[in-house]
């Protein structure tokens, strides 16, 4: 990373804007690098102390995705949640500057679901409500934004949706009846029926110029484990060969939130040959992280039940990263109460 430890220019008074913090509430510093970051879900006010002469570089990531419970007594893998999209943009201005951080998604239980069964209310606010700002929707993530004085929406990622439990047939069943066949389509940026990673924006408006646009999905979490022979119509992060029907890993994104793994458990046998199902590693975001090296902090999507060791439990994970899916023979987990992981937005000071 470049760093510009300028405390003078030509015309005068120009410091990098990171030297001091009280400048920027809210945010942490890495080390003395030119990235400062917000992760706590919530609303800030970013204001140039240079006047507008600096130039910043904006990284938006939604929340993250939550997971459903595994319906106990009836076992069934839980697909990853989606990760948070992704907007990167650069703007200088002297304008202060809205910062929102999304909060993640609920699970079932922590949105007040008790029926121990996939609830379609839940669902389908979660897969086709309207964005509510930072705010999750159920068991979707919420919308890290950065804003013009006037409120104009400028460089924004949406939230993940959540993992569901059932086999394939049962999932797509549900949501194909349920959404009119839309599934995941109606909030994931036109990405496919499957994909439950959100998506990122960016425009210039209310009298901000915003340019170098860039913007990602959100990673699409990895199915849970299942016993169908065909898997149809199949997900599309199905495994293939021996790892097929067995709970997979989430995608792996640059900087967006990448998925959660497919929650399977060391209780039931899987796969071709059959072997004993083990849960989906959760994604990285690789370029998102470097911009965070030194922090302590990194994006990473959920372990899905089962990973590593038989029996682990599933992980939320963090900075926009999809929830691990459960899964189960003993124990409830479906009104396990949770929140996925919350959103992140990154600044970098590009200079003068």
């Amino acid at each position: 990373m470049r760093s510009h430890h300028l405390r003078a220019a030509a015309g005068g008074g120009l410091a990098n804007p990171f030297d001091n913090m009280s400048n920027f509430p809210g945010a942490s510093r890495v080390g003395s690098t030119d990235v400062i970051f917000y992760r706590q879900s919530g609303t800030y006010s970013f204001t140039d102390p240079n006047g507008g002469a600096s130039k910043f570089r904006f990284t938006t990531v939604g929340g993250g995705g939550s997971s459903t419970g595994d319906s106990y007594p009836y076992w069934f893998g839980v697909t990853g949640g989606g990760g948070g999209g992704a907007a990167r943009g650069e703007i200088q201005t002297s304008q202060t500057l809205g910062i929102s951080v999304a909060q993640g998604g609920y699970s079932p239980g922590a949105s007040g679901v008790t029926a121990t069964q996939v609830d379609q209310s839940w669902t389908v606010n979660s897969l086709m409500g309207v964005f509510n700002e930072h705010y999750r929707v159920d068991g979707r993530g919420g919308v890290s934004i950065v804003k013009a004085s006037d409120g104009t929406w400028l460089i924004y990622g949406t939230g993940g949706m959540p993992g569901l439990q059932g086999y394939n047939s049962g999932i797509y069943g549900n949501l194909n009846s349920w959404t009119n066949g839309i599934g995941y389509n109606n909030r994931n940026g036109g990405q496919g029926f499957w994909q439950n990673g959100g998506f990122g924006t960016v425009t210039s408006g209310g009298g901000v110029t915003v340019t170098n646009a860039y913007t990602e999905f959100g990673g699409t979490g990895g199915p849970g484990a299942h016993q169908e022979s065909a898997a149809n119509p199949p997900h599309p992060l199905e495994g293939t060969g021996s790892n097929f029907g067995l709970g997979q890993p989430g995608a792996n994104t640059t900087y967006a939130g990448p998925g959660g793994g497919g929650g399977a458990d060391g209780g039931h046998v899987y796969g071709s040959p059959s072997v004993a199902a083990a849960g989906g590693a959760g994604g990285t975001a690789s370029s998102l992280n470097s911009l965070l090296s030194g922090s302590g902090y990194a994006s990473v999507g959920g372990n899905g039940t089962g990973y590593s060791s038989q029996g682990n439990p599933s992980t939320r994970g963090t900075l926009g990263g999809g929830c691990g899916g459960n899964a189960g023979d003993n124990a409830a987990t479906w009104l396990d109460s949770f929140s996925a992981a919350e959103g992140v937005v990154v600044v970098e000071f590009l200079g003068f």
